[in-house]
């Protein structure tokens, strides 16, 4: 068995056998865990916002820019997905 080579393990193992025994701590580490899974979907979900307004972001800043290079705002509209009023918006 693996816990008899790997300390590590055989402390888990151990670990384990206690929180079973005892409801209270079991019911400790169900909420534990469950805090530590709803942060990381939070934490999961902050970045993949964070993602989003960054592309959002990043094609309004490329649209401006091709408006003071002076491209028409047609073509910026087929370039950036933008619409020709999103656009004429932009300063």
């Amino acid at each position: 068995m693996v816990a008899e080579i790997d300390p590590v393990i055989a402390n888990a193992v151990v670990k384990i056998a206690e929180l079973s025994e005892d409801e209270i701590a079991q019911e400790r580490a169900e909420s534990r865990e469950k805090f530590l899974w709803d942060q990381a979907v939070r934490e999961k979900t902050a970045y993949e916002n964070g993602i989003e307004i960054g592309v959002a972001q990043g094609i309004l800043e490329t649209a401006r820019n091709f408006k003071v290079l002076g491209l028409p705002i047609e073509q910026i509209a087929v370039a950036t997905g933008l619409s020709v009023e999103e656009i004429t918006r932009i300063s």
